[in-house]
């Protein structure tokens, strides 16, 4: 395992202990109420506290979407700027800022793909990257003035093409919830189990990518190797 799968891994266990407290008492109530499983499409699974449904039908069109990604970033031959370049073609914005993670610090955010938003905290996006009022935005990636690492945009294109894609994940509160967890260490000693739940959508949303990521970064690493092989064989 590399250092950067180690790294990755930690933060999702890190943050399931942070969840499974709560879940391991309210999920399990509300399962044992409901007491229903659709066998045709879903399976139901406890384990360490959680009652994870995995839906076979969505697994498939996660595992088509992949691909579709895959077929997308492969011919840029993993450039980080032709990625980019890709995605401003699509009508997104890129912003590059100085001082990026003192600025999105103060809103719970982390530099790369963020979903539309709205309120104050659209307010706040506006005024850094556009220096003009409004209380919505659209989606958009903010960046240091730098290009980020491969491994970064990997993942925030994963996210950017799943919320164009309509996968859950993206709603403002969890996301805001989920970050001050996971990133800022700050737990909401109020959430609900609502509030949970679509935690968790956040959380399957930021695993997906990273281990997307990680899959991608392999497939390159084994792309040159063999590409040595065969200068070699030469």
């Amino acid at each position: 395992m590399t250092g950067l799968e180690e790294m990755l891994l930690k933060k999702i266990f890190k943050l399931r202990k942070k969840l499974i407290l709560k879940l391991k008492i309210m999920r399990l109530r509300r399962f044992i109420n409901k007491n229903k499983l659709n066998k045709n499409k879903t399976d139901n699974y406890y384990q360490d506290g959680l009652i994870t449904c995995i839906d076979f039908g969505k697994k498939a069109a996660k595992k088509k979407m992949e691909r579709k990604i895959k077929e997308i970033i492969k011919p840029f031959k993993y450039n980080v700027s032709r990625i980019l370049n890709f995605v401003e073609k699509k009508n997104t914005k890129i912003y590059r800022l100085l001082f990026v993670k003192r600025f999105l610090n103060l809103i719970n955010e982390k530099e790369g793909f963020i979903p539309p938003k709205k309120g104050l905290t659209a307010l706040y996006l506006n005024l850094i990257t556009r220096f003009r009022l409004g209380l919505k935005t659209d989606e958009m990636f903010i960046f240091g003035i730098e290009d980020p690492k491969l491994d970064s945009t990997l993942r925030q294109f994963y996210r950017w093409y799943s919320y164009k894609m309509d996968v859950p994940g993206f709603e403002q509160r969890a996301i805001n919830k989920f970050n001050k967890l996971y990133y800022f260490n700050i737990a909401d000693k109020n959430m609900t189990l609502q509030d949970i739940e679509d935690i968790q959508e956040v959380f399957t949303m930021e695993m997906n990518a990273n281990m997307f990521a990680l899959e991608m970064l392999n497939d390159k690493i084994d792309s040159k190797k063999m590409l040595k092989k065969m200068n070699f064989a030469k």
